[in-house]
């Protein structure tokens, strides 16, 4: 018989090291586990049960990067180590003309944030004319964006897991 969770947060805390299989993938989930997960943002959220309310479950990406196993230098004299596997991932609730809970990085020094052109979407953002997709690359992946000036979002707290 799986744990009962209060909250979707609990939830992730408990199971993180279970999410190693969805890499590379967008996941939508409760405080009762994984209910949709897609490499395409679209068909994910085509597979979240009709009958889930709107802000019951947390969407989140899980990028291939998350679960490599960092390079580990040891000092020549040993003592005790401590391992600390924090990332500032933060519970959030998005709204532009429509509303998402999402669990993202947040860059808390960074002057923008991004979010894909799909969640734009789902928020109700859309382009003016003559506004540009731009494309960014890193180590997690690529992502397709564009400015936009006016967001609203609400911290819910982070995932501090150890």
């Amino acid at each position: 018989m799986e744990a009962e969770y209060a909250t979707a947060k609990e939830w992730y805390k408990a199971n993180r090291r279970e999410l190693k299989k969805y890499r590379g993938q967008w996941i939508a989930y409760t405080n009762q586990g994984v209910i949709s997960g897609d490499r395409d943002y679209d068909k994910m959220k085509d597979g979240i049960p009709a009958d889930t309310p709107k802000l019951g479950y947390v969407i989140e990406r899980i990028f291939e990067s998350e679960f490599v196993e960092p390079v580990r230098f040891y000092p020549v004299r040993m003592r005790s180590l401590k391992s600390h596997d924090w990332q500032p991932r933060y519970e959030l609730h998005l709204k532009v003309q429509n509303s998402e809970r999402v669990e993202m990085l947040v860059d808390s020094g960074a002057e923008l944030r991004s979010i894909t052109k799909q969640l734009g979407e789902d928020l109700g953002c859309s382009r003016t004319p003559g506004e540009s997709i731009s494309k960014a690359e890193g180590v997690g992946g690529s992502i397709e964006y564009s400015l936009i000036a006016q967001f609203e979002d609400q911290y819910f707290g982070s995932h501090d897991t150890v």
